[in-house]
């Protein structure tokens, strides 16, 4: 008898590699949050009870986009400009139109 090693996703389905595993439970996770309404997007936010499977789904996708914008060398959000600079880069714009 040979003992293999089995992956089990999170919802009990058995996979003879991790691989095919991973890609299971993220079909599953991109199913949950398709086609969500709003009621049940704030419900996850505000971690109500019978919504915590969809406030996981909801932090995992967050954790997903911010791996991206990291693979792409955005290491952090841009800054968004003051109010000061915004009238600064307005003077200068009106300055150059003017001359």
């Amino acid at each position: 008898m040979k003992r293999l090693p089995i992956y089990r996703s999170e919802d009990g389905e058995d996979f003879d590699t991790a691989e095919k595993c991973h890609a299971h439970e993220h079909k599953m996770f991109i199913g949950r949050l398709c086609g969500l309404i709003d009621s049940q997007i704030s419900e996850a936010l505000e971690r109500q009870p019978h919504r915590l499977t969809l406030a996981a789904d909801l932090e995992r996708a967050g954790n997903l986009i911010a791996a991206q914008r990291r693979a792409n060398g955005d290491v952090k959000r841009k800054r968004k400009a003051s109010a000061d600079e915004n009238m600064a880069a307005i003077g200068a714009a009106m300055r150059k139109a003017s001359k």
